[in-house]
């Protein structure tokens, strides 16, 4: 049993970085408005 290419992981870790980056984006931004209605009058 050869020992599996360690190198790919340096491929795979920018990806997932970059994936976890643009999801969290729209996260903060639906956090960020539903805390705003949250404590405010919530007058609609």
């Amino acid at each position: 049993m050869k020992t599996p290419n360690q190198k790919a992981w340096w491929l795979v870790v920018p990806v997932v970085l970059l994936v976890a980056f643009n999801a969290l984006i729209p996260l903060m931004t639906v956090i960020n408005y539903s805390v705003q209605e949250t404590f405010g009058e919530n007058v609609f």
